[in-house]
């Protein structure tokens, strides 16, 4: 029973009855707003009515009314509501809800003439209590970079800053695990449509780009449910087709009087530079070998291997059958004493790796060589570079420091 004259006589109260003696609650629609109200319940059984509860008031609000609930498959969905005060209202703060669990949010704004339309509805879940939330934006990833390996093959890599608060926080389960999205595009001679990769580590090796063409390269990162903006765009032209690339035009035609016979000529590439090449096992140095400081314990290396377009396919497969691999070598520099550390020795198969056991502020040297069957090339000039400190956010510096011969 309900009223907004408290001293009316029961029976001039209004009734809302409810249809099953399990319903513990009801809803009211449409109540005008900033008005008081009086309340009470009574059990209604097969002998009449019980005792009535005590009377309780509530006054509708002027302001905006909060809808939400954690079911929406059902056909008679429970809204839990909560009223907020004041027309310039933007923002509410929902406590009490249970963890780990998805609810369906919507607003509804309440004036004197009544309830506006309602909102669309939002889902959001809340965290495990076991989590920590990051109500941080996501920042997009910096000093992006496109390294043109051959005329058709790419080397992208950029910084996170999330990467440089693991140790600034000291708290690794503060730290997302993030992914990220490269787009890229050709703009010769119109911009193509967008192809976008994911990748798990901040560099990415993409094989299927065209000679001698302009594309542009950006990338931004995931953290579990929130992602940062795109990076600023980078754009950068692939070599012209070198020998490796087939004739570009072919034509047949018979020969008088032959039928048997039929006459192939073909034109090269307009762009290629091509040159008879004898065979040899002498496989090339890589060449610009480039170290990438992305945090105080990571660094991504890459470099350009200037015999690979020579035996591989458009995909990165050896026409010849005989693998082709990396190793790169690299050792922590002693400063403070004579001698230097042991090498660590990798094996990659593509030339880009990502490192991630490096010490905090410490001078590095790295250096690669090719690996084909039982021969490989020389030593690449020795490049160094040096980790941030443990806690350090200045991520400006990302070039090689120093190249020795």
């Amino acid at each position: 029973m309900y009223t907004t004259d408290r001293w009316k006589l029961q029976k001039q109260w209004q009734q809302k009855a409810a249809v099953s003696q399990n319903v513990k609650q009801q809803t009211f629609h449409g109540l005008p707003p900033e008005t008081t109200y009086y309340f009470f319940v009574q059990a209604m059984t097969d002998l009449g009515f019980g005792p009535r509860s005590k009377v309780v008031s509530y006054t509708t609000p002027k302001g905006f009314v909060i809808l939400y609930t954690q079911d929406l498959g059902g056909q008679d969905v429970h809204w839990q509501v909560e009223s907020r005060l004041g027309q310039a209202l933007r923002m509410a703060v929902i406590e009490g809800l249970e963890p780990d669990t998805a609810y369906n949010f919507k607003v509804q704004a309440h004036t004197s003439i009544g309830y506006g339309p309602e909102s669309n509805t939002v889902l959001y879940k809340t965290p495990s209590a076991k989590d920590k939330i990051d109500l941080r934006p996501v920042e997009p990833p910096r000093n992006l970079r496109a390294n043109i390996l051959s005329s058709t093959s790419v080397v992208i890599s950029w910084q996170d800053p999330g990467m440089a608060r693991i140790y600034e926080e000291d708290r690794e389960e503060s730290i997302c695990s993030a992914t990220y999205t490269v787009r890229y595009r050709a703009l010769d001679p119109e911009p193509s449509a967008f192809t976008q990769v994911t990748s798990p580590f901040p560099s990415l090796y993409l094989l299927d780009l065209e000679p001698l063409t302009r594309y542009e390269f950006s990338v931004k990162v995931h953290c579990q449910e929130k992602e940062s903006p795109w990076s600023q765009p980078v754009a950068n032209t692939t070599f012209a087709a070198d020998f490796s690339q087939p004739p570009l035009i072919a034509e047949v035609h018979g020969r008088a009087n032959s039928p048997d016979v039929a006459v192939l000529t073909w034109q090269p590439h307009l762009d290629s530079k091509i040159k008879e090449k004898k065979a040899s096992h002498q496989l090339k140095v890589p060449e610009m070998l480039r170290v990438m400081i992305m945090s105080s314990s990571s660094a991504v290396v890459s470099w350009h291997d200037p015999s690979a377009t020579r035996s591989m396919d458009k995909g990165g497969f050896e026409r010849a059958g005989v693998p082709r691999t990396y190793t790169l070598r690299y050792r922590r520099i002693n400063t403070r004493s004579p001698g230097h550390g042991g090498y660590k020795m990798i094996w990659p198969t593509f030339p880009s790796i990502f490192l991630l056991d490096l010490m905090p502020g410490s001078l590095y040297e790295f250096q690669v060589r090719v690996n084909r069957g039982f021969h490989h090339s020389e030593w690449s000039k020795v490049v160094v570079n040096r980790t941030l400190e443990a806690g350090e956010t200045n991520l400006g510096n990302c070039s090689e420091l120093s190249t020795l011969s």
